[in-house]
C-alpha cells in the first residue's frame, strides 16, 4: 500500500509559525511530500511507517536543546516581547510545560486508552494570562519542563508497541477541519510541536540580537 494524501490529516508547515503559539496549517504540501515519500520508501502499510521510538526519543531529548539554548539569559531578555501580541521566551518555555500536561500527554492517554471520550477543552492563549506566564522565572520553567517531560517520557516507553492507529472519534479535536485524530497523529505532533516552538524561539532570539545591536546592521548574517 502506497501513502497518499488525506485532506483530513494536518501536517506543519515549515514555512510559518503562528503567533503567539505555533500551530498547524493544512497540507497543502501534502501530495509532494508524500510523492517523495513512496519513491524514497517504497510502498508500506501505512502502520510500519510510524516510528515511535524514534519519536520518544526526540521528545526525551528536547529538553537538553532547551536548555542549552536558553540557559543564563537575563530575565528581562527572558521577558522582552518584539509586540503585545506575540510571547516572549519565557511564556514559550511556560507553554510547552502546560502543552505536555494539557494537551498532548492528556489528549494521546485518552485516545489510546478511551477514544470515545471527550478531551477536556483548552485554550493556550487564554491561559498564558490565566496563569499569569509572565510572572514566572525562565530557570525554574526550564527546571519545572525537564520534571515534566521526564514523567511523560517514562509513559510514553510503556505504551511504544500501542496499536497508534487508534481515533479520537469525539467532536472535540484540536483542529475541528481535520476530522478526527489518531493516537500516531498526536505522537507525531507533539515531536512536531517541539520544533515548531524551537524556531520560534530562535526566531525571537534573532529579534532581539537585532534590538541589542543598536545602529548596527545584522543583515550580513544573511535573510531570516
Amino acid at each position: 500500500m502506497t501513502l497518499t494524501p488525506t485532506p483530513s490529516r494536518w501536517i506543519p508547515d515549515l514555512k510559518a509559525v503562528s503567533e503567539p503559539g505555533a500551530g498547524f496549517t493544512p497540507a497543502l504540501t501534502a501530495p509532494g511530500a508524500v510523492a517523495w515519500f513512496n519513491a524514497s520508501m517504497g510502498s508500506m502499510d501505512a502502520m510500519n511507517v510510524m516510528n515511535a521510538a524514534w519519536m520518544i526519543d526526540r521528545l526525551e531529548r528536547f529538553p537538553q536543546s532547551l536548555v542549552a539554548l536558553l540557559s543564563g539569559i537575563p530575565d528581562e531578555d527572558a521577558r522582552w516581547r518584539p509586540g503585545p501580541e506575540h510571547w516572549s521566551m519565557l511564556e514559550i518555555v511556560c507553554h510547552l510545560v502546560d502543552e505536555d500536561l494539557d494537551d498532548f500527554g492528556t489528549r494521546l492517554r485518552m485516545t489510546l486508552e478511551a477514544p470515545q471520550a471527550d478531551w477536556p477543552l483548552i485554550d493556550p492563549v487564554a491561559a498564558a494570562v490565566e496563569r499569569d506566564y509572565r510572572s514566572r522565572n525562565l530557570e525554574a520553567s526550564l527546571r519545572e519542563f525537564r520534571a515534566v517531560r521526564r514523567t511523560e517520557v517514562a509513559w510514553l516507553r510503556t505504551v511504544e508497541d500501542a496499536d497508534f492507529t487508534l481515533e479520537a472519534t469525539h467532536p472535540r479535536l484540536t483542529h475541528p477541519e481535520s476530522g478526527s485524530l489518531r493516537a500516531g497523529d498526536l505522537l507525531s505532533a507533539w515531536c512536531a510541536h517541539d520544533a515548531l516552538h524551537l524556531r520560534q524561539l530562535a526566531r525571537r532570539l534573532h529579534e532581539l540580537t537585532v534590538v541589542r545591536g543598536g545602529g548596527f546592521d545584522a543583515g550580513y548574517a544573511g535573510d531570516w
